[in-house]
């Protein structure tokens, strides 16, 4: 029989055999001791899900490249984020841009599989013409005339010798790039034969877009980063009045290029067109679009059979420019045809979104004598295009009109399933001589109410969602739609709405 007494005695061993053991302690957690698709998931947080124009900007990879450096285990998963996203500069003839570079270095040979993105950047043109009231002889004169206040002088001749220095340094980096009509020509026809040869090398690339190069961005590899360099990116801004760039042309001439360059694994484009009202087949901008305009035989391959995501930035004067019928290749007529030849091409469309993007009256060529200010150009690009399988549509900043909508869609998107229209304004162009209770219902909501029970009407299946939608007679002032309208907006099958914050039916109960 086993006494209380041997039983704390036995108790009291065991104590002092396991605290006579060392203490077991647990490792602290270290990067390399979490599991690899936990390292993963941190490096994807760097990049911080950029939206898309700011992925390719300057220092967008930083944190990318940071990580590289800071641990070695990192180093696993950098490489696919640091090198999904990259940049094809296009500024100047002869010069190799780091992309080019890049895909035909060996020792980045096992990296290119990692590139899935690829945006092209072109430079803006100066519009010298805009703002220029003084007598000149040469474009640099005019350079000289803008410059005068930040040596507060009033005429060019009472600079200093440095002063009239650095006026010449400015216009040789700052302003002649930008304004030599050779210059686009030559860049265009590099592209052509460059782009289809780089895009190629990278063999899991999926998307193409393009943008601008800004003038504070050139490379190292020319005189305007240099300048920038020396004299800082505020610059640009000493010219008074400054001067206005455009590069709606540039823009839409690379689009056409990567329209013919992109190989079969790309599946999704981001494009520019350009909508200018300049009629003149002599005009610089007009012979550079009728280049790439004219140049359509790809279409008629497979080239653009894989696209399924295509964006489209319309970007140049609002309205229609000249006659819907004129066959040349200016104006929004020649616009138009070019564009619905190529989405026609694209038989496995299945996202479109289509942008205005317009600019403001500096960028006009004319007094808009043969346009129409309040034209659709949206009409003209979508009316009859038929698009058989095309599911979602998104319209951003467009000006429409009541029947519109009831145009441009229809038998010719049997397969559409949703609707996005973002902004988009509605105008009554032919309101009553005195305001009527009829114009002021329309002001708040009554045309998009129309618009809406004419699409559950024809297309019952169909989703739409209005974001910000505004009203107006005769393109004037904007209103939102009114409270009472929000419900009966609501009210409708498949209709949802939104303003600064997400509208559902419950609210209007």
């Amino acid at each position: 029989m086993v006494s209380a007494n041997d039983t704390l005695s036995t108790a009291s061993s065991v104590l002092e055999i396991r605290d006579s053991r060392p203490l077991t302690r647990h490792k602290p957690w270290t990067l390399d001791a979490l599991p690899s698709e936990i390292r993963r998931l941190i490096v994807s947080h760097l990049t911080l899900d950029w939206p898309y124009q700011t992925r390719y900007t300057k220092g967008a990879k930083i944190h990318l490249k940071n990580a590289n450096l800071a641990h070695r285990c990192l180093r696993e998963w950098v490489p696919g984020f640091l090198f999904r996203d990259m940049v094809l500069t296009h500024v100047l003839p002869g010069i190799v841009s780091q992309l080019q570079a890049f895909s035909v270095d060996p020792a980045a040979a096992a990296l290119l599989r990692h590139v899935r993105s690829i945006q092209v950047q072109v430079p803006p043109a100066i519009r010298w013409e805009i703002r220029t009231t003084d007598p000149f002889d040469f474009i640099d004169d005019i350079t000289n005339n803008r410059l005068t206040k930040k040596f507060s002088v009033k005429d060019p001749n009472e600079m200093s010798l440095e002063q009239q220095e650095y006026c010449s340094n400015y216009h040789q980096a700052l302003v002649e790039p930008f304004t030599d009509n050779r210059t686009w020509h030559r860049l265009l026809n590099s592209a052509i034969h460059f782009w289809p040869q780089i895009f190629t090398r990278f063999p899991n690339l999926r998307h193409i877009g393009v943008g601008v190069c800004e003038r504070v961005d050139h490379p190292a590899s020319t005189y305007t980063n240099l300048f920038i360099q020396e004299h800082g990116r505020e610059v640009i801004h000493e010219v008074n009045p400054p001067y206005v760039e455009d590069a709606t042309v540039n823009l839409a001439w690379a689009s056409s290029i990567v329209l013919q360059s992109a190989p079969p694994s790309v599946s999704s484009l981001q494009l520019s067109a350009t909508h200018n009202d300049n009629l003149s087949s002599f005009a610089n901008v007009n012979r550079l679009l009728g280049m790439v305009y004219r140049s359509t035989a790809f279409l008629t391959d497979t080239r653009l059979v894989n696209i399924k995501n295509c964006t489209i930035s319309i970007k140049g004067v609002a309205g229609t420019h000249g006659a819907k019928n004129w066959h040349g290749d200016t104006g929004s007529a020649g616009m138009v045809r070019y564009w619905r030849k190529v989405l026609s091409a694209m038989p496995n469309l299945t996202h479109l979104t289509l942008r205005l993007d317009v600019e403001g009256r500096d960028l006009r060529f004319t007094n808009l004598e043969d346009s129409d200010p309040n034209g659709c150009i949206l009409e003209w690009l979508l009316t009859d295009l038929n698009l058989d399988g095309l599911k979602e549509l998104v319209l951003s900043d467009f000006l429409l009109r009541t029947d519109t909508i009831n145009k441009i869609i229809g038998e010719n998107t049997p397969t559409l399933t949703k609707l996005v229209l973002y902004h988009a304004k509605i105008s009554l162009l032919e309101p009553n001589a005195d305001f009527t209770f009829r114009d002021e219902q329309y002001l708040n909501g009554a045309g998009w109410l129309g618009v809406c029970r004419g699409l559950t009407a024809k297309m019952p299946n169909l989703k739409c969602e209005l974001i910000r939608p505004t009203s107006s007679l005769e393109n004037l002032v904007f209103f939102p739609v009114g409270f009472e309208y929000m419900s009966k907006l609501l009210s409708q099958p498949g209709v949802m709405m939104y303003t600064q914050a997400k509208y559902t039916k419950d609210m209007f109960c």
